[in-house]
């Protein structure tokens, strides 16, 4: 699993800011953007936590005061179950410089997220296509936009994401800036637009450009310089060597400088529906073989792509010991086999045996103090009574544990995974 994400602040080339240029001290950093009284930035890096990332470290250019303090706001991450911590680049040097800047920071294996987007994917998904290639030194996510939104980027079908290199070569050749494209590329564009026009409804196929989310190898290091940007200087000589991956989703993408930005931030990113389940309603053993009940990974994935929180609640089994530690052991077993089909669960509560019958003691409410819910679309499956209650008391859609497949039981239901987000 990848427990680090690099997230690159404000100032590298971004935003209308030059690589290698001077950032004025009093720039307001759009990476605090308030979203719903909450900074953009504390959302995106709560939603790390919720992907299994332990540890964040963000890049900015020197004298940016609000960003050292928000990154000093030690007792906030501490919630999350992560540690931030901030790294200047002695310039505004670029993507690919500012990475070479802390290249020593680097695990093995690290997310790179811009710190002005958020793209609503399971990172893990990245993490998973990455171990898998185990030569290249990297997986972009893509997303899907209009053509209008390309703006200076050059249509990609989407036959061209099956890794093919000299595909790959054209995706990265379209993220040059439209001023270096060659005049006769824009003589011949002028020349065939006529034509091209009258099959542009027929032939037009998706449009893909890079979303500011990746997953890399350490060694990339190695082919960065102290002054270059990531994509344009780096990742196409790595595509050409056919070390690039890249895998396209269909998700919500904010870019929080984009003019009117924060309405749709709030909208997306406040609550989200939440699959509950009962540990017994997911797992058939827990013996040295993990004994998934029929669907269960499969129902987890739906939910991740459906945008969904999953949860787990998970009571001790009757007249045994079984403790806190026990609970979390076989949290971080399911998380590792949910890894390697690039899925995961958000969190878990575990309530002792001892305390099953006491009705104050469901573990739903504090579910639900902690991550923001949206109760009428949410779903649980297989509940004890007391959370069976809270989940009813808060509009919550209920179904039994059937026995059979989780994933068609789910789908089958009216407030089942995945719904249209």
């Amino acid at each position: 699993m990848i427990e680090q994400c690099v997230i690159l602040c404000d100032g590298f080339g971004s935003s209308g800011v030059a690589a290698g240029s001077a950032v004025p001290a009093t720039l307001t950093p759009p990476t605090l953007t308030p979203v719903a009284g909450i900074a953009f930035l504390e959302r995106v890096i709560a939603d790390l936590a919720r992907q299994g990332v332990r540890r964040v470290l963000l890049v900015a250019v020197p004298d940016h005061a609000a960003l050292r303090d928000f990154a000093a706001r030690e007792e906030v991450f501490a919630r999350l179950g992560l540690s931030v911590s901030i790294a200047a680049a002695p310039e505004a040097a670029g993507t690919g410089g500012a990475l070479w800047q802390v290249r020593e920071a680097l695990d093995d294996s690290f997310f790179v997220l811009s710190g002005q987007s958020w793209f609503d994917i399971p990172l893990t998904e990245l993490a998973r296509l990455l171990r898998e290639g185990p030569d290249q030194l990297g997986v972009l996510a893509l997303r899907q936009v209009t053509e209008e939104a390309g703006l200076a980027f050059e249509e990609l079908d989407l036959d061209s994401l099956d890794l093919d290199p000299d595909e790959l070569a054209a995706l990265m050749s379209a993220m040059e800036a439209e001023d270096e494209h060659e005049p006769e590329q824009a003589a011949s564009k002028e020349d065939n637009d006529e034509d091209e026009d009258e099959d542009e409804d027929d032939d037009a196929g998706p449009v893909f450009m890079p979303a500011g989310a990746g997953a890399f190898r350490r060694a990339i290091a190695a082919r960065l310089t102290p002054s270059s940007s990531l994509m344009e200087d780096v990742v196409p000589d790595l595509v050409d060597e056919g070390l690039i991956g890249v895998a396209d989703f269909e998700a919500p993408f904010i870019e929080i400088a984009r003019p009117g930005a924060e309405a749709d931030a709030a909208r997306l990113m406040a609550e989200r529906p939440a699959l509950f389940l009962a540990r017994d309603a997911l797992l058939a053993g827990t013996g040295p073989t993990l004994e998934w009940t029929p669907g269960a990974r499969e129902a987890i994935r739906a939910a991740n792509e459906a945008g969904h929180y999953v949860f787990v609640l998970a009571e001790g089994p009757a007249g045994a010991d079984a403790s806190e530690d026990d609970h979390q052991a076989l949290m971080a077993r399911l998380a590792e086999d949910l890894a390697t089909i690039g899925t995961r669960l958000d969190d878990s509560r575990f309530l002792p045996a001892l305390r099953a019958h006491d009705a104050a003691a469901a573990m739903l409410p504090d579910l639900m103090r902690h991550w923001r819910v949206d109760a009428a679309r949410s779903v649980a499956v297989g509940l004890a009574p007391a959370d069976l209650a809270a989940a009813r008391a808060a509009g919550i859609a209920d179904l039994p544990a059937s026995g059979g497949d989780l994933r068609a039981l789910l789908a089958g239901s009216n407030g089942g995974t995945p719904p249209s987000r």
